[in-house]
């Protein structure tokens, strides 16, 4: 439904579609879709930037949306960097394929601008073109006489505001060729500093975040895991995490425990309750001797004799032992291996 929704010019609510990055209102706003995620580093403003620039578009007016899932905001450019050594026996081909074809919508590597500044130029470029396409029709010229700046068509002394043209310009189409981008360094976006689009929201608090998110009969989740190894957990106390006000269920499995509830406070209150690392509960923990082809310390050099290490017996979230004694070089450099063994069953 994205797809349909993004990729052609469509009529609907007050706003016009051009394309996937691209929505002009009745009122003029300009609204630019934008695939990558802000994380403080300006894709908010850079990107609608870039369309707000080539399709003459006065900044005030323009607005920024989160894209939705679709294979046609995917980012083969960052997919390469994140997972180039995974793939990097297939073609280049097929790479950028299966980043579209799974939906890789990525945002790493300082890929942002290198990979939607062509797609969004030419969104902008297309909406220009039918706009001028649909003044030029309602004034009796040619649609190349036409220009834009600050969100109007201008042909001489008649002006047209954006929002206006907007329905009949997606009853336009396209030329054949290349689409003209524009030239001159007269009323251009790219180049300026403009005010940040996400700033006044996140400055407000109006701004909506994952965990601002209401749904109807919607609860929250706290979930405790164990440490890292084979691990099973050994029992929890089921009753102290139900007295919480406001759990609704708990959650088991032999690697993890989740206190489900009507709030985040009672499902994180709860889970503490349950207590999954206390010694009186806790959890099961079998840290796992290397592999047989790892190197083994021999048991004497130079005349000096390691302490061994066995199986121990310690209390649960305790710090890993330490063996004390150990000679400062058992093994001459050359030999000597990277790191002692390990080995050891935690209660």
């Amino acid at each position: 439904m994205a797809q349909a929704l993004w990729r052609e010019p469509r009529r609907g609510g007050g706003e016009t579609i051009f394309g996937p990055y691209l929505k002009i209102g009745a009122d003029g706003q300009v609204t630019v879709a934008v695939p990558q995620a802000e994380h403080g580093q300006g894709v908010y403003t850079a990107l609608p930037q870039i369309v707000a620039d080539e399709l003459g578009a006065d900044w005030r007016t323009v607005a920024v949306e989160a894209a939705p899932i679709n294979p046609l905001y995917a980012n083969p450019l960052a997919a390469g960097i994140l997972f180039g050594d995974a793939l990097a026996l297939l073609p280049q081909a097929t790479r950028a394929a299966h980043a579209e074809r799974t939906a890789l919508m990525l945002t790493a590597g300082s890929t942002s601008i290198r990979r939607f500044e062509g797609p969004l130029r030419a969104a902008g470029a297309a909406a220009r073109v039918l706009l001028c396409k649909a003044a030029a029709t309602a004034w009796g010229g040619d649609w190349r006489s036409c220009g834009t700046a600050d969100g109007f068509v201008v042909m001489g002394e008649r002006r047209e505001r954006f929002g206006v043209l907007a329905e009949r310009a997606s009853q336009e189409s396209l030329p054949g060729g290349e689409l003209p981008l524009r030239t001159g360094d007269e009323k251009r976006l790219v180049g300026t500093a403009v005010p940040r689009l996400d700033a006044p929201a996140k400055v407000d608090g109006s701004a909506t975040f994952a965990a601002d998110v209401r749904r109807p009969g919607m609860v929250f989740a706290s979930i405790r895991q164990g440490p890292i190894g084979d691990t099973r957990l050994l029992s929890v106390d089921t009753a102290a995490a139900e007295r919480v006000p406001g759990v609704t269920k708990i959650v088991r499995t032999d690697r993890w425990v989740a206190a489900v509830g009507t709030t985040w406070w009672a499902a994180n209150r709860a889970v503490d309750a349950l207590a999954p690392g206390s010694r009186r509960t806790g959890w099961s923990t079998t840290r796992r001797s290397p592999p047989r082809s790892t190197p083994r310390w021999p048991a004497r050099a130079r005349g000096c004799t390691r302490p061994a290490i066995s199986t121990l017996s310690l209390p649960a979230r305790a710090p890993r032992p330490r063996p004390t004694g150990w000679p400062r070089r058992c093994t001459p450099r050359s030999s000597r291996p990277a790191r002692p063994p390990t080995g050891a069953t935690v209660r």
